[in-house]
């Protein structure tokens, strides 16, 4: 009957010790896959900088995101949503 205790304790400690060894990196997997996902469906904006990383465009830096989008489209540089379809 022992046996059967000294292995519950054991499986609970492993258990413990797994959930708290690996809890920040699923926390961070969740962050970046959240993140991932508002950007790619379009509900938050962002840029790659000059070192190749990719940026989330503040609040405040939105006129600037809106006066961007402008010029671009103004230039013929953005598809629009019929292009898309064809």
């Amino acid at each position: 009957m022992e046996q059967w205790l000294v292995m519950l304790v054991s499986y609970g400690v492993g258990t413990l010790a797994g959930i708290w060894l690996f809890r920040r990196a699923v926390l961070e997997h969740t962050i970046v896959q959240t993140i991932d996902n508002l950007v790619e469906n379009d509900y938050a904006r962002s840029y790659t900088n000059d070192e190749g990383e990719v940026e989330l465009y503040k609040w405040y830096d939105l006129d600037d995101v809106i006066e961007e989008m402008a010029r671009e489209k103004e230039k013929g540089e953005v598809k629009s949503e019929e292009d898309d379809t064809a």
